[in-house]
């Protein structure tokens, strides 16, 4: 098998191409798993291309990176058959929508354990729309305002199912390879600031994320079929771009946890 990883955009988003190999074999996807783990240690984004997968080669991919989880309230997306830890995604513009996949999040940061990568597979794909679209929060981290940089740097976020439950409390500045740093954040999710001993942070949310999901720090990803999109939750957040009408969009999804945990910047 030979690999080839070519830089998309420095820091956030990086191309693996997969240029031999039986397409669909978990062997396959553990010889590209090498690679892809050093790729995402330098960008946010991964764009793996000619590794067609079935949903166990998918599964086999997320396993070399943690521990593949189901997603917090089966039954909003189905599973694959093949896979309990496959979610079939369908965006049909003549069914109901599905709630918060236009808005920026980060998957999951609801949840006080979230999942470090998310693996997304396109299946079918319209002629028309239907663009997924990435925020380098690292790059946005790395920018902010002066003003809001001592506001933010030990800022607690907390955040929110979007149709109620508990709240989860992590970091909004969080470390990264290489001591990089991020603004773990979520338009979907996060509900407010706060400082380690609870008091509001003057930093509006909606601004915040305004200011990560700026056209400078997006990164629009237009499909082809087979494409395998990885990224860290830590480093992006995302959204999908709408489908034109008499469309249809499948993608398979996993989320995986890996070590270490969510925290925050080490001193």
């Amino acid at each position: 098998m030979d690999t080839v990883v070519e830089t998309v955009r420095e820091g956030f988003v990086a191309q693996l191409t997969v240029r031999a190999g039986e397409p669909g074999s978990c062997k396959v996807a553990e010889a590209a798993a090498a690679v892809l783990r050093e790729t995402l240690a330098r960008h946010g984004l991964v764009i793996v291309r000619g590794l067609p997968l079935a949903a166990a080669g998918l599964v086999a991919l997320g396993r070399h990176l943690g521990r593949p989880r189901p997603h917090p309230r089966e039954g909003l997306f189905a599973t694959h058959p093949d896979s309990p830890f496959v979610q079939v995604l369908r965006s049909m513009p003549t069914g109901p929508a599905r709630p918060g996949t236009q808005v920026w999040h980060t998957d999951s940061s609801f949840r006080p354990d979230p999942p470090r990568y998310t693996l997304l597979q396109a299946v079918a794909l319209p002629e028309k729309g239907g663009d997924t679209l990435f925020a380098d929060a690292a790059a946005a981290c790395a920018r902010l305002p002066r003003r809001w940089e001592r506001l933010l740097d030990t800022a607690v976020g907390v955040h929110r199912h979007p149709w109620g439950g508990s709240a989860a409390r992590h970091p909004v500045v969080v470390g990264l390879p290489g001591g990089r740093r991020s603004l773990y954040v979520s338009g979907l999710a996060l509900d407010s600031i706060v400082s380690p001993s609870g008091s509001a942070v003057p930093v509006p949310v909606g601004k915040l994320v305004a200011y990560v999901t700026r056209p400078r720090f997006v990164h629009r990803h237009r499909w082809t079929a087979g494409d395998v999109l990885v990224w860290d939750n830590r480093a992006v957040m995302h959204r999908a771009t709408p489908v034109a009408a008499g469309q249809r969009r499948v993608m398979h999804r996993i989320t995986v946890a890996a070590e270490p945990p969510l925290g925050p910047v080490s001193r």
